[in-house]
């Protein structure tokens, strides 16, 4: 299978990755086997060191940046970017959670969640890379609640930076809590419950602050 990738390096790579991705999900980062890895990916162990020096550790890091973090970035940042109302598109954001992700919170869990809380204490460069991303995502939410008091939105007394960290720290909970029950419900009940305290953040009708 090796020769059919043999000009193709940047396709090695992605597909190491996401064979990784997809193992690391399964089984957690201790668990994972570059073997297994190898054989989904149709490379040889060659190939792998050749793209990804330092093994495991090095292979896990860009299944960080090159697959959680673009995830995160389509998911949850381009809709925010630029939102008039905030609060409108962070409730679409979980509604798009609920219907596509359910499942796989049940049986998987959130990829973020899994990594920040089996790497962040044994592992240095997991727990950098997972401080960038959890900064990034609670920044995106900040700051388009701010756009959002800007356009009249979002109440102008809200503070936005202590929002995005109860938005961020609720997921993150729901998805913990959906993984340990194995139950989707669980999921809807947390998202419904963010959805009110979101709507809690417009302005009252005829009130400004």
């Amino acid at each position: 299978m090796e020769s059919r990738r043999s000009y193709d390096p940047a396709g090695t790579r992605q597909a190491l990755v996401d064979a990784a991705f997809d193992e690391i999900m399964r089984v957690g980062y201790r668990g994972t086997s570059l073997n297994r890895i190898i054989s989904a990916a149709e490379v040889t162990k060659g190939a792998l060191y050749h793209h990804f020096r330092g093994g495991k550790r090095a292979l896990s890091y860009a299944v960080l940046d090159e697959r959680i973090r673009p995830d995160l970035e389509v998911r949850w940042f381009a809709p925010l970017k630029e939102a008039a109302d905030p609060v409108d598109a962070l409730q679409a954001v979980l509604r798009a959670v609920v219907a596509e992700d359910g499942a796989s919170l049940a049986y998987s869990g959130s990829p973020v969640n899994n990594l920040a809380q089996e790497m962040s204490t044994a592992d240095e460069g997991f727990r950098e890379r997972m401080e960038v991303v959890y900064t990034a995502w609670r920044e995106a939410i900040g700051e388009a609640l701010r756009q959002g008091q800007a356009e009249g939105t979002v109440r102008e007394n809200v503070q936005t930076d202590e929002v995005a960290v109860v938005v961020v720290a609720l997921m993150d909970g729901a998805a913990g809590q959906t993984k340990l029950t194995r139950d989707p419900a669980v999921l809807r009940t947390c998202i419904e419950g963010l959805g009110h305290y979101l709507e809690a953040l417009r302005p009252r009708r005829g009130f400004r602050g």
